[in-house]
């Protein structure tokens, strides 16, 4: 008879087992790593009541640890309720709580390994539309765009600062190029420099923000560079200067220099296709690609604008008038028309200047012809029918777009290339160095800033969600 306390071989060795187990378990969950996860991933704002603001009307961005909101202009700021999706253990002060906003508020995120995250969150009700220019001044100005206000300055040294690239606006940011040869990430909100990227020679380029990367070019290269740090990620070397504004589309960065537009992969810079314009002349810039129905078109310094399959890069039509440059003119194309100025004929003594054109975008066939011998530096800007632009003859004109005659003008007005949005025009007269904000109906000036300087690059204009409108 066995003993009752008595266990057999087997037994005790699974019962040694089951123990070895246990104690496994047990000193693994004392063990456990904990997570150091500790991120905001999403903010809701409602009013007091628990109610929703119109969603239209609301616009959050959280950049690094920085959490940026607008609210409908009659937003009561002091009584606000967060809405917070988070990684980590808790949050402080606490989702779902009504607080007061009118000043920043800093949201701590704890890790289950009890370290933290603060978060600065800034609401604001939001504020009429802006427009930011830049000018040979070295300034960077953001303008309240309905009454003129300045609303902050940002200025750079030496040269001709921020005369001609224009800014580009992406997530609360302001991206510029300057002639101190550095691209400039700017917040739109207060004119703190975020990072700055220097290059090798003046920027006179406009970038471009496509998947996190900066399109810019600067005297024979092309810069991608990360929108969130300024690192450089590639470079692309042309056989002449990019001065103009780059394309993307589809995984593919289009750019023009020395007679060729070169199609790259946007991701690595690496090379795809190019398109070769054929001319003789090697001296070539131009102002901006544009793509329409599957085909590209770029103008050139000798009068000629060119129209290219995107698939193959074979030349569909050449359109060539008067030898008057192009380069800086970028296509304006609307129902299958495009839209076009010419400057003056380099090559030509005395100076023969341009005009502008609607041109058929099938058959690159002329359809009109206006303002001959006027001369146009820079595009026209369209809109609802009407076409704004400023000659050589010192006027600012409103053109019919449907036969080129003239709507209105505006004498003793030298300018370059308008911009429209907030339903103003807004451009940069020469004469008298200022900025304006114009009637678009009428001509009529609305309101002028003197500051002294050249403004040579297209205005920026941004709602007040921060949305560019132009």
């Amino acid at each position: 008879m066995k003993h009752p306390f008595m266990f057999t071989s087997s037994k005790l060795t699974s019962l040694l087992v089951l123990s070895s187990s246990l104690f496994f378990i047990i000193a693994c969950g004392k063990d456990k790593i904990k997570d150091p996860n500790k991120e905001i991933l999403s903010v809701k704002f409602l009013k007091s009541d628990s109610t929703a603001f119109n969603e239209a009307d609301v616009s959050v961005f959280i950049e690094k640890d920085s959490i940026w909101v607008y609210l409908p202009p009659n937003a009561d700021l002091s009584r606000i309720k967060p809405v917070i999706t988070f990684k980590g253990e808790k949050i402080s002060p606490l989702s779902g709580v009504t607080m007061n906003f009118t000043n920043p508020v800093v949201f701590n995120v704890t890790a289950e390994d009890g370290t933290t995250r603060s978060y600065v969150a800034v609401v604001k009700a939001q504020e009429v539309n802006k427009v930011y220019v830049g000018d040979t001044g070295g300034r960077l100005v953001c303008y309240d765009a309905k009454t003129g206000v300045e609303r902050w300055i940002k200025t750079i040294p030496g040269g001709e600062g921020f005369g001609y690239s224009q800014a580009c606006l992406k997530n609360n940011t302001i991206y510029i190029g300057g002639t101190d040869a550095k691209v400039y990430a700017i917040n739109s909100m207060t004119g703190e420099v975020k990072w700055t990227y220097q290059a090798l020679q003046a920027i006179e380029s406009s970038p471009i923000v496509e998947n996190g990367l900066v399109y810019i070019g600067s005297n024979h290269l092309l810069f991608a560079i990360d929108a969130e740090t300024g690192k450089l990620r590639w470079t692309y070397t042309t056989y002449g200067n990019v001065s103009g504004k780059a394309l993307y589309d589809n995984g593919i960065i289009y750019i023009a220099a020395d007679g060729t537009v070169y199609a790259l992969n946007a991701s690595t810079g690496s090379w795809i296709r190019a398109y070769y314009t054929n001319q003789s002349e090697t001296l070539y810039y131009s102002g901006e690609t544009v793509l329409y129905k599957g085909h590209l078109f770029i103008g050139s310094r000798y009068g000629k604008l060119f129209a290219f399959n995107k698939e193959t890069g074979n030349l569909k039509w050449t359109f060539n008038d008067d030898r008057a440059s192009m380069e800086q003119s970028t296509p304006i194309i609307r129902n299958d028309t495009i839209f076009i100025s010419s400057s003056f004929d380099m090559g030509s003594s005395p100076t023969r200047f341009g005009s502008t054109y609607a041109i058929d975008a099938n058959t690159g066939a002329l359809i009109w012809k206006s303002q001959n011998g006027i001369g146009f530096k820079k595009n026209p800007v369209y809109q609802d029918g009407i076409l704004y632009m400023s000659g050589y003859d010192d006027k600012l004109k409103a053109l019919n777009s449907k036969d080129g005659s003239v709507v209105w003008q505006v004498s003793n007005f030298r300018s370059m290339q308008p911009t429209l949005g907030n339903n103003l025009l807004f451009v940069g007269e020469s004469i008298n160095k200022r900025f304006c904000a114009i009637e678009p109906n009428t001509g009529r000036i609305v309101w002028e800033k003197t500051g002294g300087h050249f403004i040579f690059n297209k205005p920026l204009v941004v709602d007040n969600r921060g949305r560019v409108i132009n």
